[in-house]
């Protein structure tokens, strides 16, 4: 992150981050069997239907296995932070961002459109998305670094998943940031 003070208390910020998330789903490997989804043609509003060939679904199986659904995305964060209260050492701040990312790598595996089986289709995940952040947080200084710790909220703008998807997601995370920088005087 660069910070570029406007005053004593408002800083212009800007920065690149590359972000990993996601979570396994406990499926059963089953016989290959035919699973459809029921899409949406975002121009024209009517539905058309893909089918796919899968070897995991919510039925009877052969095993259980867990499939691992993530996101490897990079981001440029542009935002603005202000100090509430404090001192040269130790500050309060409020801070919040605007963040348009990339996706970089991904696996999605989403449910069939009767709910029991699970899809790997990569054309249908959006490559482009748009990402809001805020939080508040205290910050303090030692005699080499700038520390930063505190909650942070995430809202992503648009579903993970292309327009032709009929399950739309509104995808929120909560964290705590916690951030170490160089000190430069």
């Amino acid at each position: 992150q660069m910070n570029y003070a406007l005053g004593r208390k408002l800083t212009v910020t800007a920065g690149l981050h590359v972000t990993y998330s996601g979570y396994n789903i406990i499926s059963n490997d089953i016989h290959p069997t035919f699973a459809t989804l029921v899409l949406k043609n975002p121009k024209t509003h009517l539905d058309y239907v893909n089918s796919y060939i899968t070897h995991y679904g919510d039925g009877t199986g052969l095993v259980p296995v867990t499939i691992r659904n993530y996101s490897l995305q990079s981001s440029l964060p542009i935002g603005i932070q202000y100090a509430i209260v404090g001192n040269d050492k130790v500050k309060l701040n409020v801070a919040g961002d605007l963040e348009p990312s990339i996706i970089l790598r991904s696996n999605a595996y989403i449910l069939s459109t009767d709910g029991n089986n699970y899809i790997n289709d990569p054309g249908l995940i959006r490559k482009l998305n748009m990402s809001s952040n805020f939080g508040i947080f205290i910050s303090f200084k030692s005699s080499r670094y700038k520390w930063q710790i505190g909650p942070d909220v995430r809202y992503q703008w648009f579903s993970t998943y292309k327009a032709d998807y009929s399950i739309k997601e509104h995808l929120i995370d909560y964290g705590i940031r916690i951030g170490i920088s160089p000190f430069r005087k």
